[in-house]
């Protein structure tokens, strides 16, 4: 796959978004979203994590916890933590997100 070409054409779009938008909207954490899934799909877990949770914090600030946004995004978490069988992490990250549903 063309995981790190891909991470790079992420970066490059986040930096043109920082200029254009700011890091504090949906629009740059959507990008940064996407970063952190292609880091899941290399199994880069921890890089993952690190970008879902500067994610979070980005979608919160924007438009609240209450938000499909922080859903998804959490949800992603729960995930990874999974795949690291880190069982009891996921299943909080993941009752945290159907709390907002």
């Amino acid at each position: 796959q063309r995981y790190e070409e891909a991470l790079r054409l992420y970066a490059e779009a986040l930096q043109i978004k920082e200029v254009c938008v700011g890091r504090q909207s949906m629009n740059y954490a959507d990008t940064l979203h996407e970063m952190g899934m292609v880091h899941e799909e290399q199994q880069r877990y921890e890089e993952a994590l690190q970008v879902y949770a500067d994610t979070l914090q980005i979608v919160q600030a924007c438009v609240g916890r209450q938000s499909v946004h922080c859903v998804t995004v959490l949800s992603n978490m729960g995930a990874v933590h999974f795949k690291q069988e880190g069982y009891e992490e996921a299943l909080r990250v993941c009752a945290e997100a159907l709390q907002i549903q």
